[in-house]
């Protein structure tokens, strides 16, 4: 070899070529440089050898130490990592520890900064990331960009891209394991919000949603499901249509007295401004009937409020299941109805003089004889 490519020490043999072997607080074998290359390099060119190292070593297996450059650097030109780290214990393969920059940088031109695998079947992950600071506001990862790339991506096959998990959700609560958990990002949390959203800019959004091709997939068109109570703090606009399962438009009364008021009863106004169950016919005093009867639920519900006293939701447009008594005339399909003298019952609007003010709506099912609960048009007259 040439003079400039001399080395200090070479060793080429069946047996290791260089050996060094100490006793004490020393080094093995101590390696320094002025130049580029690194104090000591070991390089393995047996092709074939897959699992060989080209420096191996016991307790600390390669220190390496330097003023300026990298402590140790490794470079591969094959598919193998240019520095791999293995544990057959429950330590840790590679060990980063930096006073005050990265404890770890990885740089790539063409793939993972940091590609992190795991093969536990336990909830480990590929990639760990543990923040100790001792004022509690460390970031256990942070994912920066400094170009037009996101700051963190999270890619699933089956899973979600992102499980973001504070304190003990209960995960059994969830929707972790089973098909619910497919998601882009899943978060969960056992005190707080499970996923926060927030905008400083008032012309934009904290959360921005929408389904497969923009909200208009055949399949799946919602852009947001809510599973239980959602509250709105503030106004909404709303561009489209509102669709509601529930069939009337109701509002909430405080009923007079501690008297219990079925579904499906028509009330009317009592003096002192509450509802009480309808006990006259021709009431012109008639305010509705009380939701929830039958199969149908308000679809909307007004002046909603917690009360100490006693409030129901009154059906005031709309379909709704009402009581109603035909003993007297039998009910047919369109015939106006209004207040009768069967308590909470309404029946067929027979004297158009009396029944003016005091109707209740129209009939959409017939009842020949006897008291029932039939569905009826809510429309106040």
């Amino acid at each position: 070899m040439g003079v400039g490519a001399l080395v200090g020490t070479s060793g080429d043999a069946d047996t290791p070529g260089v050996l060094g072997e100490n006793t004490g607080n020393g080094e093995g074998i101590r390696g320094t440089t002025r130049s580029a290359r690194g104090g000591v390099v070991g390089v393995n060119n047996n092709p074939a050898d897959d699992a060989g190292q080209a420096v191996d070593g016991e307790s600390c297996g390669v220190y390496g130490e330097s003023a300026k450059g990298e402590g140790v650097r490794g470079v591969s030109h094959s598919s193998f990592g240019g520095v791999v780290g293995v544990n057959d214990g429950a330590g840790i393969g590679v060990k980063a520890v930096s006073k005050d920059g990265p404890g770890l940088a990885a740089f790539s031109t063409g793939n993972d900064g940091v590609h992190g695998e795991t093969n536990a079947e336990s909830f480990v992950g590929g990639v760990t990331g543990v923040a100790v600071n001792a004022n509690g506001v460390a970031t256990g990862v942070l994912g920066r960009s400094s170009g037009s790339g996101p700051g963190v991506s999270g890619l699933a096959a089956q899973d979600s891209g992102v499980l973001g998990f504070h304190g003990d959700p209960r995960l059994n609560e969830t929707t972790v394991g089973n098909d619910g958990a497919v998601a882009g990002v899943f978060g969960a949390s056992d005190v707080g919000a499970g996923v926060v959203g927030y905008s400083r800019n008032t012309d934009s959004f904290g959360v921005i949603a929408f389904g497969g091709l923009r909200a208009s997939a055949i399949n799946h068109p919602t852009a947001g499901e809510f599973n239980g109570k959602v509250q709105v703090n503030g106004d909404m606009s709303v561009t489209g249509d509102i669709f509601m399962q529930g069939a009337d438009c109701a509002e909430h009364f405080d009923i007079a007295g501690s008297s219990t008021i079925e579904p499906g009863s028509v009330v009317v106004i009592d003096n002192c401004g509450g509802l009480r169950q309808s006990h006259e016919a021709y009431d012109r005093k008639v305010a509705g009937v009380v939701s929830g009867a039958g199969q149908y639920r308000p679809g909307l519900v007004l002046d909603a409020q917690e009360s100490s006293g006693n409030r129901l939701a009154v059906a005031l447009m709309g379909k709704v299941f009402c009581k109603v008594d035909a003993r007297c005339e039998a009910i047919a399909v369109g015939d106006l109805l209004t207040s009768s003298a069967t308590p909470g019952h309404a029946m067929k609007a027979a004297d158009p003089g009396r029944a003016f003010g005091a109707v209740i709506g129209k009939a959409l099912a017939p009842l020949t004889s006897g008291k029932g609960l039939i569905p009826i048009l809510v429309a106040l007259q």
